[in-house]
């Protein structure tokens, strides 16, 4: 399997990954929307290539993405920032399939996302370094989380071209961390 992955850096790889997959997400795609796809991680490497982008300057986890320098804007150039669920959301986006409903999240507070973040956890918990990638004050931040494209992935196809999905509390993780009673 061909994985592409923000880590980061963002990187390519012909191997399967060295570490085992815990969850995958399907959705069947036309040849167009995959080619779309594979044209977005070829533009998005090649920018950083070109930029000679640090792997730092490639990550953002709040907003999960970041675009420096618009084109056509004069701005000096810079890369877009993603974090790992962002570049799978916006790759999505422009083969027109929107996955998640970005603008209605739900406030993630820091052990959470300490927890969606285990490698860099105790460097979390410092404000500067939260500061470096969006994560401004004490949170809760309404990130966009790994969970809610799962959860997006596992509706009916035709729902899941028709609309995006609405996120709830307890969807970071997948299954759902938590269950609603009916009343």
């Amino acid at each position: 399997m061909r994985v592409i992955e923000i880590n980061p850096p963002l990187q390519r790889s012909a191997d399967p990954p060295e570490l085992p997959f815990q969850i995958v997400g399907t959705v069947e795609l036309t040849a167009t929307e995959r080619l779309k796809l594979e044209l977005f991680f070829d533009e998005v490497l090649d920018e950083y290539r070109s930029l000679q982008t640090k792997s730092v300057d490639q990550y953002h986890i709040y907003p999960h993405f970041v675009d420096l320098a618009p084109p056509g804007t004069g701005a000096a150039e810079a890369a877009r920032k993603f974090s790992c669920v962002g570049l799978v959301v916006e790759a999505y986006r422009v083969t027109g399939l929107y996955l998640v409903d970005t603008e209605r999240l739900p406030p993630i507070g820091l052990d959470l996302l300490c927890d969606a973040y285990p490698g860099a956890s105790t460097a979390l918990r410092r404000d500067a370094f939260r500061a470096m990638f969006g994560l401004v004050g004490d949170g809760p931040w309404p990130v966009l989380m790994p969970g809610y494209v799962f959860h997006s992935m596992n509706r009916h196809p035709d729902d899941f071209r028709r609309t995006p999905y609405i996120t709830s509390e307890g969807d970071e993780y997948f299954p759902a961390s938590i269950t609603i009673q009916p009343n």
